[in-house]
């Protein structure tokens, strides 16, 4: 896992990193997608906060509505970021995957050597 990403990029890479690579659908190559879309999720996760703690506190609508467009945009990334790794269900009708089936995965390999 490559540093500087925080809790929600983590978790996401850490979910979905081994499924990909069995997959296929993640190589050395894709990486700084792949780090586009952890980050995206992370701006997600933390845009549906603030909206929370918005809905709760604010009395201006035009506020709220900001909050809300935040979370929109931030969804609307990962939406795109995630179709180019086959992570909806749409998205993956169209791929052809063949499953691997390996101990340590050749991401896991290449960043551990690079630590």
């Amino acid at each position: 896992m490559p540093k500087g990403l925080d809790r929600y990029a983590k978790q996401c890479w850490q979910r979905n990193v081994p499924i990909l690579e069995r997959l296929g659908l993640l190589t050395e190559a894709d990486m700084e997608m792949f780090i586009s879309y952890c980050q995206a999720w992370s701006r997600y996760c933390h845009a549906n906060k603030r909206l929370k703690k918005v809905l709760k506190e604010a009395d201006d609508i035009e506020v709220i509505r900001r909050a809300e467009v935040s979370v929109e945009k931030a969804e609307h990334s990962v939406r795109l970021l995630a179709n180019e790794f086959g992570l909806s269900p749409a998205s993956r009708s169209r791929l052809s995957v063949e499953v691997k089936n390996d101990e340590e995965g050749i991401l896991e390999k290449i960043w551990s050597t690079q630590s």
